[in-house]
């Protein structure tokens, strides 16, 4: 097969890492391939970035500024804005920490699209992933926007470093989910190349059959392992966030017994976004399938009593104990089958707070004379 030509370069967007303050990855055109290049410059970035989750830290703690009508959601409310900065400063520490392992990712990635003839340059699915990314953004920016003067905000100095650091929090947390959803695209991109050659190649030699194979190992291996050693432990953190700006949109919705065209406009605008990061990187690993498919192609080769029989039924062996491949640190499966578990835990957490709700109504009640 003849390889296309095709730049090192896997996706544009993925310098931004550097623009963001999470890592000191860059491309670099004389070596073709990607370096740890850290520089002044982003080290800079890096300490502004820290510095604004810091103020926003500080602020969320020396204040409270939205006044719900329950004690329990002004609680909940408050615990949701100290989580911002905190799941962020976790999150930039540690991918700083596995800097050298996302390195280790892309190059990979890279050369095994070489080897198999993939254009990475002409995928289009990166493509609409970035679109979604820049959408998101100006959705929570107009979100922000509109809560501003909609709600009895207590507009303090405190509010508006709080607020600093969320804008930055909202970028960067879909830019990651971003950055790991266009890699477990790419791999999905390679293991179809490779099943289509298998396909092509399955009457001829061993050593090519064994060739294939180990790459279809390696993929599974990065996925097993460094990818979920990259982006598994931060998105523990991110889906954290994630849920929790879920479930108290959800529950200031509730507090409301009657909604305006423009109230329920603005609860939609700012329920999508959330729920679109939460299904995105789930609904895009078909790993499993993935493997599937390899494995009918390997179970239709005519069995010859040769060395091939052996490698060909060890491998679907091993497809039939399969794992979860994608995890979050081993916490939940980033697969379709958590997407259940998820909508179940925002809608038990927001039952259980207007429970709490209710139970202070009730309080209150008995309390008057």
């Amino acid at each position: 097969m003849s390889k296309s030509k095709q730049s090192g370069r896997l996706f544009p967007f993925l310098h931004y890492q550097r623009f963001m303050g999470l890592t000191d990855i860059d491309y670099s055109s004389s070596l073709e391939s990607y370096v740890i290049n850290g520089n002044w410059f982003s080290h800079s970035i890096q300490l502004g970035i820290q510095i604004v989750f810091i103020a926003c830290f500080y602020g969320a703690v020396s204040g409270r500024y939205v006044n719900l009508s329950s004690e329990s959601g002004n609680d909940f409310h408050h615990i949701y804005i100290l989580t911002a900065p905190i799941t962020q400063i976790l999150v930039n520490i540690w991918l700083r920490v596995k800097q050298e392992s996302q390195l280790i990712i892309i190059n990979r990635l890279t050369d095994w699209s070489r080897d198999l003839g993939v254009n990475t340059l002409e995928l289009n699915r990166p493509k609409w992933l970035y679109r979604i990314w820049v959408t998101i953004s100006i959705l929570y920016a107009c979100d922000i926007v509109f809560a501003r003067f909609y709600f009895n905000v207590n507009q303090s100095f405190g509010y508006y470093l709080a607020m600093s650091g969320y804008i930055v929090l909202l970028v960067r947390t879909n830019y990651i989910i971003l950055c790991y959803t266009a890699m477990v695209n790419l791999v999905m991109v390679l293991l179809e190349e490779q099943a289509n050659q298998l396909q092509s190649e399955s009457t001829n030699t061993v050593d090519r059959l064994a060739q294939n194979l180990r790459l279809h190992d390696k993929l599974f291996l990065l996925c097993h392992e460094q990818i979920v050693e990259v982006f598994g432990g931060s998105l523990v953190f991110l889906f954290l966030y994630t849920v929790l700006d879920a479930i108290c949109t959800c529950y200031l919705a509730s507090l409301e017994e009657r909604f305006s065209f423009v109230e329920v406009l603005f609860v939609l605008c700012w329920i999508v976004p959330i729920f679109m990061s939460l299904i995105i990187p789930l609904t895009a690993n078909n790993l499993t399938k993935q493997a599937n498919k390899t494995a009918k192609i390997l179970a239709k080769i005519p069995r010859t009593g040769s060395g091939l029989d052996k490698m060909v039924e060890k491998f679907l062996l091993k497809n039939l104990r399969q794992q979860p491949i994608l995890t979050a640190y081993g916490f939940f499966a980033l697969d379709k089958s958590t997407l259940f578990k998820l909508f179940t835990a925002i809608f038990t957490y927001m039952v259980i707070l207007v429970q709490f709700k209710e139970m202070e109504n009730s309080t209150k009640s008995l309390q008057k004379p």
